[in-house]
């Protein structure tokens, strides 16, 4: 593959002349370069402060290409939707319209039942914090021979799911622990949310993210797909290591209806970090909510080290002392990685259009480095 050199976009003029802010941006540049050198097809990374905004790319948009990365690209998100998802809900506890305590039952009667599940022991807190045991249906077997081999993908990448179906496949597998005992990523408990979301207000759980946080925050380029498979323009074409062959495979297209509320989002760089500083500066939440969805539970996963889960939202600690928030998010092809600081004032979201172990490491490294201010 021809390699495009990284290439700066700089909303920053008499910033970057001093030498702080320069030699930011060659680490940022550089940090960029490594996620490419290990193995991203192509890369984008965004830094939005008070002192402007910064934006790196590297590598390619398509394969057998000299097209780079566009600035502007729209993304899958993928689990980068858990965080709009849960600031709708946590709005709406807010409002008074529901409790983080009540249960599923008291909203969804007898859909989370037998094979072990029982709706009534199952509060909404436990569904945003990972914490109720619900089996994730995307590690349903059926469900990754369909998604994450050769043969399936090239079957089913346009197959239709609704979010009923999803919790079925779900609740073919017992669960996971006893409500409330641990800590296990889910994406069944945000597609459950979603359906409370859509309960109580009687809307689409899309139309209540469209009206409570992409208008008043004028996010445009922030989509809601639906059963459409294709991406708005600019796209970049995402490429993924599917079982059952030695060689990545074009992701770019199909239909993300199976991540629902818990990862079927549509972005771009700005938006998410325009969203994330929004959030975390107190403009979509009161301050007792936001303190609810900061309240952390240890994550045991050894990519998040020393990394804690709220209610839709991460902790995760700097070298340089404190912590940042944000949410990453996978799709088929496409990877995303998202950090702001505590206070909001600044935001970083990094887009790759592959995964690999050796990415993951290099973006947290780009994370910590922005962050921290190095």
């Amino acid at each position: 593959m021809k390699i495009v050199s990284a290439t700066v976009i700089a909303a920053l003029t008499a910033t970057l002349a001093c030498p702080a802010a320069t030699a930011q941006q060659d680490t940022l540049r550089a940090d960029t370069e490594a996620i490419r050198q290990a193995g991203g097809i192509g890369v984008l990374t965004r830094v939005d402060d008070q002192h402007g905004t910064r934006s790196v790319t590297a590598g390619v948009a398509e394969r057998n290409t000299t097209r780079a990365m566009p600035a502007a690209t729209h993304f899958r998100i993928g689990s980068a939707t858990k965080t709009f998802t849960a600031t709708v809900v946590l709005q709406l506890a807010a409002e008074g319209k529901l409790s983080l305590e009540d249960s599923i039952e008291q909203w969804l009667p007898d859909v989370l039942q037998g094979n072990g599940y029982d709706g009534r022991t199952v509060t909404l807190r436990q569904l945003l914090r990972h914490q109720s045991g619900i089996f994730d249906y995307s590690e349903d077997t059926q469900f990754a021979a369909d998604m994450y081999t050769v043969r399936g993908f090239s079957e089913h990448r346009y197959d239709a799911f609704t979010a009923q179906q999803l919790v079925g496949l779900a609740l073919r597998n017992p669960p996971r622990f006893a409500p409330g005992s641990k800590h296990e990523y889910s994406n069944t408990n945000y597609v459950l949310l979603g359906m409370v979301i859509t309960k109580v207000t009687g809307t689409p759980w899309e139309k209540q993210i469209l009206d409570r946080i992409l208008r008043p925050l004028n996010l445009r380029e922030t989509t809601l797909p639906g059963h459409d498979p294709r991406l708005p323009t600019p796209y970049v074409h995402g490429y993924e290591l599917l079982d059952g062959s030695p060689e990545r495979t074009d992701t770019t297209e199909f239909t993300v209806s199976w991540g629902d509320a818990a990862g079927a989002l549509i972005s771009t760089a700005q938006d998410l970090n325009t969203f994330y500083r929004a959030l975390l500066s107190r403009q979509l939440l009161p301050p007792d909510q936001l303190r609810q969805m900061q309240d952390t539970v240890p994550v045991g996963f050894d990519d998040w080290p020393g990394a804690g889960y709220g209610l839709g939202l991460v902790r995760f600690p700097l070298s340089c002392g404190g912590a940042y928030w944000g949410h990453g998010g996978d799709a088929p092809g496409f990877r995303t990685r998202q950090g702001v600081s505590a206070d909001g004032r600044r935001s970083v979201t990094i887009f790759v259009t592959t995964r690999t172990a050796a990415i993951e490491k290099a973006t947290w490294t780009l994370l910590d480095h922005a962050l921290c201010g190095r």
